[in-house]
């Protein structure tokens, strides 16, 4: 059975525990989280979702470490699994088609379908995004 552990972000850093806290932070967690499921389990299947310290019986108030400026990681977790789960179940009537999309911030630049198959590449060295014929 495939299984994936997150640890996305380091809540004793500034910049990312604003980014866990944050509404568009957490979207954007979720949108990665739901396109490795879609690309690594492509046939579907049963999908649980844990979020670690939260809702252990054997310490019931661990929420996990505290992030720099306010909150708790288990929260934020929970509610990144919360979104990724929604969307989750949205495409489960709809699936989607791998979907390249360039965003700034929150705002979507540029969006095109992507063959399943193709292999995409990023060129750090050039600035220059590679999907081969």
């Amino acid at each position: 059975m495939p299984a994936v552990l997150l640890e996305p972000l380091f809540a004793s850093n500034p910049q990312q525990a604003d980014i866990i806290r944050s509404e568009s932070g957490q979207t954007t967690l979720a949108r990665v989280l739901v396109e490795s499921i879609r690309r690594f389990i492509p046939k579907g299947g049963l999908i649980a979702f844990s979020v670690g310290h939260k809702y252990k019986t054997s310490s019931p108030n661990d929420r996990g470490a505290a992030l720099t400026g306010g909150g708790w990681e288990a929260d934020y977790a929970e509610k990144v699994l919360e979104k990724a789960a929604t969307l989750l179940t949205l495409e489960i009537s709809t699936p989607a088609p791998r979907t390249l999309r360039v965003m700034q911030g929150e705002r979507l630049m540029f969006e095109t379908p992507v063959d399943e198959d193709a292999v995409v590449v990023w060129s750090s060295d050039r600035n220059l995004l590679f999907i081969p014929d």
